[in-house]
């Protein structure tokens, strides 16, 4: 075998190593991110954030590759979603995607939470907001006598 057939080769492994343990690294952290936002947050409000987006034809159609967090079955997961528009796509669990994915999407994982809070944020003033005036408006009738 050639020097650099067998470095090639040695390279290969060590880095198929770090490899399968990132990936590893990532599914647990998968795993304790949804554990957060559904137990010790309980945020029950979907989020996406686009991860890429490609051409696959000669039209210019483009596939858009999304993270989220959203309602799997009954729980909320942090899922991907891959597709042309929502009818033409396959949204799943991270976990249940190819490594490739996985990897490419992993990256955009603390963008997604950043948005989680944001989103959460917007929801929350605009409730108060909402509250507030129709508060305001039953004191007003309130002093006006109410309804008959």
């Amino acid at each position: 075998m050639s020097d650099s057939l067998r470095a090639s080769l040695e390279k290969l492994k060590k880095s198929t190593t770090q490899l399968n343990k990132i990936t590893d690294e990532a599914a647990q952290l998968v795993i304790a991110v949804e554990a957060f936002l559904n137990r010790e947050c309980s945020v029950g409000l979907e989020t996406y954030l686009q991860v890429a987006s490609q051409a696959i034809d000669e039209h210019g159609t483009e596939e858009s590759t999304v993270l989220g967090y959203a309602r799997w079955q009954g729980r909320f997961r942090i899922v991907v979603t891959i597709g042309i528009d929502p009818e033409e796509s396959q949204t799943k669990p991270w976990s249940e995607w190819d490594r490739e994915t996985k990897l490419e999407t992993v990256k955009k994982l603390p963008d997604l939470l950043q948005q989680i809070a944001a989103d959460v944020d917007t929801h929350v003033a605009a409730a108060q907001q909402a509250t507030a005036t129709v508060a305001d408006v039953l004191k007003a009738l309130d002093r006006k006598g109410g309804a008959k």
